[in-house]
């Protein structure tokens, strides 16, 4: 039987792994429960699958021999380190991939002979003949032939207890025993649940082969409707805490990958080129986008690895954010964070809107709008310059491509600015409709 030696403190314990699946953690569901640093509640599980035995990482930072792994099948010897325990597994092998490993020789008692030269079967390694009695001389050959009259001699006895006599022998009597007691059996469930016990089997085989077509909410359903008291219940539960767990790790990894992803991307990337980026020194609506994109984070990526980081980030660049803005509204911080973006048209239309639909504003609220729709005004236009420049040169270098590409960039950052949107717009579209050599003609 496989087991687990755990060793945690200078305490040796040891398990033995008789169920299809354990826990291994701090929780109190785990069967295999130990406190300790760095012992998450469910730190990891084993399955037994098909003799052999699997550990499966539930996002503690399970190590095997050092290493750290999601899935790993465990070997005899393996040691497991779960925070400041050491585990050594005990008892297993993995799966083969090729034929099945030849069963041992039967006990030294079942003897035989080949060739003339006698074989102890166990003597030895599997499939091979002990050859102890032929270095030893003719003592051990006499050993044998003993044993063999001896076996010879137990045939004979059981040949004479086996003649048929009349009437029903005791064994015969056990076993239909046995088949009045099963059938009383089958029939008190009968009466208890009302289902025959074949159709919770049956149950069991969908919710088997819901799983394996990924389906796993219907396993689940299928296996939480097998009652007490049903033949397979135990069987059921256990495969049903399996699929549970393995859904749990599949949300768990799937979290942590968008969650590095968006660190990465969102949060590093924009620290790297905005915040830190001389630059932009003392651009306030960097700092709100990036706030919000910490803030973000901490809800959606709640538990991440990364959340202490992030949430030092927020501590340090939550400070640095006026209170309010000039004007005391959310309008003036949502544009302001869209002018940043380069998003122009969007930006001076959320302003324009709020004004018209706000005729009464003060008049300090007022004139900081203004002035921010002014600075809008003016970066749309120094970008637009820019863009507008670099698509001519590659009209006249022949790269119409890029030439394109930029015209619509302009066109999706200065839609709500007409001015120069419509100029762009009419540019993209004759660069898409005429031949090359007409618009290098053009530009020249």
């Amino acid at each position: 039987m496989a087991k687990l030696i755990v060793i945690q403190g200078g305490r040796e314990k040891s398990f033995d792994l008789i169920d299809e699946f354990v826990f291994v953690g701090s929780g109190a569901d785990c069967a295999i429960r130990m406190a300790g640093t760095g012992v998450a509640e469910r730190h990891c599980q084993i399955l037994k699958v098909e003799g052999a035995y699997r550990l499966i990482d539930l996002g503690g930072g399970t190590r095997v021999n050092g290493r750290p792994v999601q899935q790993h099948e465990l070997d005899n010897g393996d040691v497991i380190q779960v925070g400041d325990a050491s585990l050594t597994f005990r008892g297993g092998v993995k799966p083969a991939g090729g034929a099945a490993e030849a069963p041992r020789a039967a006990p030294a008692a079942a003897s035989m002979r080949a060739g003339g030269a006698s074989v102890r079967a166990g003597a030895g390694r599997a499939g091979r003949p002990s050859r102890r009695g032929a270095r030893r001389g003719g003592g051990r050959e006499v050993v044998v032939a003993q044993e063999m009259q001896q076996a010879a001699g137990q045939r004979e006895i059981l040949k004479r207890q086996n003649v048929r006599k009349p009437g029903l022998s005791g064994p015969v009597m056990l076993s239909i025993a046995a088949g009045v007691v099963l059938v009383v059996a089958i029939a008190g469930y009968k009466i208890m649940t009302g289902v025959p016990s074949g159709d919770w089997g049956k149950v069991y085989a969908q919710a088997l082969d819901a799983y394996e077509h990924s389906r796993p909410e219907e396993a689940i359903k299928l296996l939480e409707s097998i009652p007490e008291g049903a033949p397979n219940r135990r069987v059921a539960q256990n495969k049903l805490a399996e699929i549970k767990a393995g859904i749990t790790t599949a949300v768990d990894l799937e979290l942590h990958q968008h969650g590095e992803t968006d660190y990465q991307n969102n949060i590093l990337y924009f620290v790297q080129t905005r915040i830190d980026n001389p630059k932009y020194e003392g651009e306030t609506a960097y700092v709100r986008i990036l706030v919000r994109r910490l803030e973000n984070f901490l809800v959606e990526f709640k538990g991440h690895k990364r959340e202490a980081e992030v949430q030092r980030l927020l501590d340090i660049y939550k400070d640095r954010v006026p209170a309010t803005p000039p004007t005391g509204h959310e309008v003036w911080i949502d544009a302001d964070v869209e002018r940043a973006r380069e998003m122009y048209g969007r930006a001076y239309t959320i302003v324009s809107s709020w004004l018209a639909k706000n005729p009464g504003v003060g008049a300090e609220e007022k004139k900081a709008l203004t002035e921010l729709q002014a600075k809008i005004v003016r970066c749309a236009k120094e970008f637009w310059q820019d863009q507008n420049e670099a698509a001519e040169k590659n009209v006249q270098t022949d790269h119409y491509d890029d030439a394109y590409s930029k015209y619509l960039t302009a066109m999706r950052r200065l839609e709500g600015l007409p001015e120069m949107y419509d100029v762009a717009k009419k540019k993209a579209d004759y660069l898409k409709t005429q031949a090359p050599n007409k618009i290098v003609r053009k530009q020249k």
